[in-house]
């Protein structure tokens, strides 16, 4: 259990920050994804964990259909920090990449559109995002 509302289902993804788990929120009924700090980042760096944090509530004022939705964020019992989010079907633009191969220009050009979409709902609220690449845009089903 992450917190009372919500119970970790199995992993979905690991980053060099932290994991992702596939959750189930106990209150919204509904299943989410779980982001994590690695303990090894989380226990040594206070700095780390206070962008985590950040990250989670600047996450959530961005109201796009291109943006992933943040529920909710909080810290674990033993303090490891999370944030709970709208679970996505689909997968990264790297994994179909890497599956399909160059994609065709109108693919790329609806990809791009409505990167461009979400990406200007944030800087609106003062928000850059600073990674974004491949395995950080996700493309859903």
């Amino acid at each position: 259990m992450v917190n009372d509302n919500v119970r970790l289902i199995r992993p979905l993804g690991k980053g060099a920050m932290g994991d992702v788990w596939v959750a189930q929120h106990l209150t919204l009924r509904t299943e989410v994804a779980v982001k994590f700090i690695t303990k090894e980042l989380g226990n040594h760096h206070h700095e780390v964990n206070s962008r985590f944090e950040q990250e989670a509530s600047m996450a959530a004022q961005i109201k796009s259909p291109y943006v992933v939705q943040t529920f909710d964020q909080g810290k674990m019992a033993d303090g490891t920090p999370f944030i709970v989010m709208e679970l996505l079907e689909g997968e990264s633009l790297q994994a179909l990449l890497d599956r399909v191969g160059p994609l065709q220009p109108a693919l790329v050009v609806k990809v791009v559109a409505q990167m461009a979409k979400g990406m200007s709902k944030a800087h609106k609220l003062g928000i850059v995002h600073r990674d974004i690449k491949p395995d950080n845009v996700f493309i859903s089903t």
